[in-house]
């Protein structure tokens, strides 16, 4: 699908989608049937396949239809530069941000944010960084980071790895699918920052096709052994290193971190 003005047939056509229902609902439909295609392409989940089929037959034939190309539309958006589309999106077809007790950063304060926290200076010296993010919206944050480091010539998909952390599922969802379409290695948090409760945890397609769980053991084990051999401990009882296959919550390297206390 392609037009001269997405933005405009996006809303045209979400507003005669299945307007016997209110609007919160059908975005959150929306958002959730993109994300569970997204992840499920790569991951099967039965648990999320179910959770799709249970909710896309409470719409009539023509409304089925609608949502892949809304889908489609909400690419073409994302095409132009990497920031936040799905947050600003949300307001304007109607729902409302104190009932989803979040207010989405605009593009121009994250922007500035990366560019003081200029994430290139690291990698002038290693070959990845990580970035935590514990209160991440819809991504938006990170996708300004992620355009700062294209912008410098940098691939995304080899040199940043992220965590995001969201305690509202719908935020979480949106950040996973701008997050995907970018080709942005992350994990995807459904649960609390600070009591580390998580709920669902969910890996982009990046994540799997870069190698990134392997990437990510190795210097976990590298930076054991570092430890270790610092600490001038001779007992080898006391060195504990993962294989890739224990690691359920993989960890940023303290310091190589960006760690974001906001959105």
């Amino acid at each position: 699908m392609s037009t001269d003005n997405p933005r405009q047939e996006f809303l045209s056509l979400f507003g005669n989608l299945a307007t016997h229902k209110h609007r919160s609902e059908v975005f959150n439909d929306l958002i959730f049937f993109s994300f569970a295609t997204l992840r499920n392409c790569i991951h099967p989940d039965e648990a999320l396949e179910q959770e799709y089929l249970r909710r896309i037959h409470q719409y009539e034939r023509n409304d089925i239809l609608t949502f892949p190309k809304l889908f489609g539309l909400l690419q073409q958006l994302l095409q132009a530069k990497p920031c936040d589309i799905l947050g600003p999106l949300s307001s304007e077809v109607g729902v409302n941000s104190q009932e989803m007790a979040q207010y989405f950063s605009p593009p121009s304060t994250s922007g500035l944010m990366a560019e003081l926290l200029d994430p290139c200076k690291e990698l002038e010296s290693r070959p990845y960084i990580t970035l935590h993010e514990p209160t991440c919206g819809a991504g938006g944050m990170v996708l300004a980071y992620v355009d700062r480091l294209i912008n410098k010539g940098y691939n995304p998909a080899t040199t940043i790895w992220v965590q995001c952390i969201d305690v509202d599922r719908l935020a979480a969802m949106m950040c996973y699918i701008q997050l995907s379409l970018w080709n942005v290695p992350a994990e995807i948090v459904v649960g609390d920052s600070l009591t580390l409760k998580h709920r669902e945890v969910h890996y982009t397609m990046a994540h799997y096709f870069y190698g990134w769980e392997e990437r990510l053991a190795f210097e976990k084990q590298t930076q054991t052994m570092l430890n270790f051999i610092r600490s001038g401990d001779l007992n080898p009882k006391t060195v504990s290193v993962s294989s890739s296959d224990e690691r359920t919550q993989p960890m940023p390297q303290q310091s190589s971190q960006f760690d974001l206390g906001f959105d």
